[in-house]
């Protein structure tokens, strides 16, 4: 278990001891001149859990509308039913819905990199720091960022405090 990471014992947890923040580094690819580039993100985990509860409460709730559960439908047996009914559930095809999800996933993924981003980002003309999020976001959105590297970040920052499912097997061993 030791081989992968450092193991810290721990005596005591003391106030100003910020012992469970964690950074890390987002490696992201760019294809410049045809020759490929990694670029080295300074990425931190502190105040995206916050945030990602705080947004939840915002979360999209699909409609409900009225089935009919037969027989030979799989959710007959689950539901425990005796004949053939009608039943309310939730419609996660209804297409308001589905773009309200979308944009509600785009939203969290951009709450979580602009929470994540170890880094500052300034202003071209002026080099100061830029501390209004819609701004943040149209900077990182003039700079090209593509749906794979929004992607491979937003995971890098929440991995940074979450196991391995193989990690997760050998702890609990």
């Amino acid at each position: 278990m030791s081989d992968d990471y450092k193991i810290i014992q721990l005596e005591e947890l003391t106030a100003d001891n910020p012992i469970f923040k964690s950074n890390g580094i987002s490696y992201v690819k760019v294809t410049r001149n045809c020759e490929i580039e990694m670029l080295a993100i300074p990425i931190k985990s502190t105040g995206v859990s916050d945030a990602i509860d705080a947004f939840a409460r915002e979360k999209p709730t699909p409609p409900i509308k009225r089935v009919v559960v037969k027989p030979k439908d799989p959710a007959f047996k689950e539901l425990g039913l005796s004949k053939k009914q009608h039943i309310q559930t939730y419609d996660f095809t209804n297409k308001k819905y589905r773009e309200e999800m979308e944009e509600y996933n785009s939203e969290l993924g951009m709450k979580i990199i602009l929470m994540g981003l170890d880094i500052d980002i300034k202003e071209t003309e002026s080099g100061e720091v830029v501390e209004d999020e819609s701004r943040k976001i149209e900077i990182l959105r003039g700079m090209g960022m593509t749906g794979e590297q929004f992607t491979q970040i937003v995971t890098d920052i929440t991995d940074l405090t979450k196991w391995e499912a193989k990690k997760e097997e050998d702890f609990l061993d």
